[in-house]
């Protein structure tokens, strides 16, 4: 889970801004207070869209195939990259994620189209990916 740190950073803000913000205390910027919103409920949406997949996974005690499972695991890779550009941000890593998101979003529009799996499980990894990939569209 993101720490305080990881959205100042996002939102190139301070800490202090952010724990201001979080706990309502004291701050009329309201441009600041937008761009650190707006990364917190990025990163709500992420999580329940992981929530809500981890549910339907284990409600239909769903196996995944090879390929979904490649899937799943690009799409946490990204997520984890995310997580490295906050506290150490550069751009060949920000490339980098841009090339594994690219890459994630063909192979699960490919399988969707394929119609192998559990379309579910495929629909929310790329919601998954596609809601990385707009928390970075910023830098780009």
């Amino acid at each position: 889970m993101p720490t305080q740190r990881d959205v100042a950073k996002r939102a190139m803000v301070s800490v202090a801004t952010v724990s201001r913000l979080i706990n309502k205390k004291g701050y009329e910027n309201y441009e600041k207070t937008t761009s650190v919103y707006s990364f917190i409920t990025d990163l709500e949406r992420v999580c329940d869209m992981y929530r809500d997949l981890c549910n339907h996974v284990q409600s239909k005690q769903i196996k995944f195939s090879k390929e979904e499972l490649k899937l799943f695991e690009d799409a946490n890779k990204l997520l984890e990259i995310l997580h490295h550009l906050f506290y150490k941000f550069n751009f060949d890593t920000l490339y980098e994620f841009r090339e594994k998101q690219i890459a994630a979003t063909k192979t699960a529009i490919k399988l969707l189209q394929s119609k192998k799996g559990d379309m579910v499980v495929l629909y929310s990894l790329l919601s998954i990916v596609e809601k990385l990939r707009h928390m970075t569209e910023e830098i780009f």
